[in-house]
């Protein structure tokens, strides 16, 4: 049997995206969270840069919606940011199942953003029930007690994923109708974000390394040109192959992959209620995303 090429895709998106948590872990051993960002955001966009020139497709400015790309630019940064901080406080594995929450965020925005997309009953069940699962993957109960997970760090991840939800929910409300490839929409983005955090490098960098290992190095490249841009091309293919719901369903295979990857790789471990946690934040994405019209609602923002 033929094995067709976007499954190929799939898998790709899904090991890049997932395996960024571990990257993040390795190369906030040398970076602060703001030189991280900026590295991926600057490599990210130079790597998609080149990819339009080559093609010559790269984009006219003046027939862009500058205003609502920054904003989504801003939130992207935010989002960037606030992980990175979130894994100084709690594992690659936990950062990969609480970004699981990502398509919840974007649900909900969408729901109260965009009028001709309220949800039905059965997409607001899956909020609910969403919802409901991540706060069993954070342990809320245990929050009073000293025994749950990191508290400064879980904030900070629910924070990005609020941040790459409603960035995503923007895109879809404002740039459904732009004319402009998402490829290119992409790379004006990242470098906006680019700008605004390097703008916030003297408030939020620590020192570097005098030494930084290869490792940190290449993580942080690896973000960028992996992450940030092949990554985002692959998923465009997949979504122009396969739907947006298929293309969606990426987002339950990424705290997999997170997990495998920090376990084998790492050494980190579970609790078993983070694993039920994400379960039914799955099911609940499952729920929030019937009947979705196939639009273009990843065509901007980024999930880790």
């Amino acid at each position: 049997m033929r094995i067709p090429w976007w499954l190929f895709a799939f898998l790709g998106v899904a090991v890049i995206w997932g395996s960024s948590f571990a990257l993040i872990e390795v190369a906030l051993t040398a970076f602060s969270p703001s030189q991280i960002t900026v590295g991926r955001l600057l490599l990210g966009a130079l790597t998609l840069a080149v990819l339009l020139l080559a093609m010559g497709k790269f984009p006219n400015l003046r027939q862009l919606d500058l205003k609502s790309i920054a904003f989504i630019a801003a939130t992207t940064a935010a989002g960037f940011i606030l992980t990175a901080v979130a894994q100084m406080h709690i594992t690659s594995s936990s950062a990969g199942l609480l970004n699981a929450s990502v398509p919840l965020w974007t649900a909900l925005f969408v729901a109260l953003l965009v009028p001709r997309e309220r949800p039905s009953g059965k997409q607001l069940s899956g909020l609910i029930v969403g919802f409901a699962g991540m706060f069993v993957l954070v342990e809320a109960w245990e929050i009073f007690t000293g025994n749950a997970i990191n508290f400064v760090g879980t904030l900070a991840l629910l924070g990005a994923t609020c941040c790459y939800g409603l960035g995503s929910a923007v895109a879809r409300w404002r740039l459904a109708d732009s004319k402009a490839s998402n490829m290119q929409l992409c790379m004006v983005q990242l470098s906006i974000a680019a700008v605004l955090t390097t703008l916030s490098l003297p408030i939020g960098a620590t020192t570097v390394q005098s030494s930084p290992t290869f490792g940190a190095i290449a993580s942080v490249v690896l973000l960028g040109v992996l992450s940030g841009a092949v990554a985002f091309v692959l998923f465009w293919y997949l979504m122009s192959k396969t739907g947006a719901v298929t293309s969606a369903s990426v987002y339950y295979a990424m705290p997999v992959v997170a997990c495998i990857v920090g376990v084998v790789f790492l050494n980190e471990t579970l609790q078993l209620a983070q694993v039920i946690g994400a379960v039914v934040v799955v099911a609940g994405i499952v729920l929030s995303m019937r009947q979705l019209p196939q639009a273009q609602e990843e065509q901007t923002g980024s999930v880790s």
